[in-house]
């Protein structure tokens, strides 16, 4: 038996046609019935049906390709083992959170493309529901997401959390002197939030609509960095990642506000296919990379 026979007859099989697995593998159908034909010589059995249009494969047929499949997977398994030993090179496709752009966009990158400098990094910043959908349609090779505390990846990406990422409000320093507040004495000021499906915007809302208190939007911006001064401007509320509050240029101007009744708790994960070959080894540094920079 020879591997471009089997590739052929499972294409036959996964296509259901002899003409559309002869497009997906770049050959004439006369090619492609050559090689059933000496997959069916070596094995001594007729695996596909001539008596129906298209041609289905016989129930031996069916047998012998979910033995195929299964060898077929096994080789792609290996490739894969060899492909992620090679040292990363040329494209990778980096989605990053809006909000944290300024943070990961220029540190991390460039500290990932100095490890690896035979990659060509492209990065596309976005909220975590459309980088979620860019990974899913192979748009993306690694893409930083923010999920639900305990929350877990989609089948079939895989990937793993790199710590929590907890929410602050901030206010203009010296707005809101007190110890702490309810959501309902201060949701009136408005809100400087990311524009779009933001997990964090859709988590404030979830939590002003159980208290029956509406969503006043005072401004629509993306970027921490520009929110926080928008906040020490004191136009209004934000929400942000915690962690980030500390280098900000605008912390003289902002103070967090405790509120005792909303809490978000969310991770940022490092999301990827399963299948990265090259990429692999990079997108594990870059995991690395972004703990160290947050």
């Amino acid at each position: 038996m020879k591997m471009d026979d089997i590739i052929a007859f499972d294409a036959v099989v996964e296509h259901k046609s002899i003409s559309r697995a002869a497009e997906a593998l770049r050959l004439t159908q006369s090619a492609v019935t050559r090689r059933i034909q000496n997959l069916e010589d070596s094995l001594g059995v007729e695996l596909l049906s001539r008596q129906t249009r298209p041609s289905r494969p016989t129930p031996i047929g069916l047998r012998v390709h979910e033995q195929a499949r299964s060898a077929l997977r096994q080789l792609e398994q290996i490739g894969q083992i060899v492909q992620e030993a090679a040292p990363p090179a040329g494209g990778m496709r980096i989605g990053i959170p809006q909000f944290l752009s300024e943070a990961i966009a220029i540190g991390a990158i460039a500290e990932l493309g100095a490890q690896f400098p035979a990659l060509d990094i492209r990065v596309t910043t976005a909220t975590t529901p459309a980088l979620l959908h860019g990974l899913q349609a192979g748009e993306l090779d690694a893409a930083a997401l923010v999920l639900p505390r305990l929350g877990q990846l989609p089948a079939p990406l895989t990937g793993h959390p790199l710590g929590p990422l907890p929410m602050a409000v901030v206010a203009r320093s010296g707005d809101l002197p007190a110890a702490s507040y309810r959501l309902s004495q201060v949701h009136d000021r408005g809100w400087v939030l990311n524009p779009g499906e933001c997990g964090f915007r859709n988590g404030l809302r979830d939590a002003l609509d159980a208290q029956g208190l509406p969503m006043r939007l005072n401004l629509d911006v993306a970027g921490v960095e520009v929110q926080l001064g928008l906040v020490a401007a004191g136009l209004g509320l934000g929400l942000v990642p915690a962690h980030m509050l500390p280098a900000s240029a605008h912390r003289g101007g902002i103070a967090p506000v405790p509120i005792k009744d909303f809490e978000l708790r969310n991770d940022l994960w490092l999301a990827r296919p399963p299948m990265l070959g090259r990429l692999t080894q990079a997108a594990m540094a870059l995991s690395g990379i972004i703990r160290k920079v947050l």
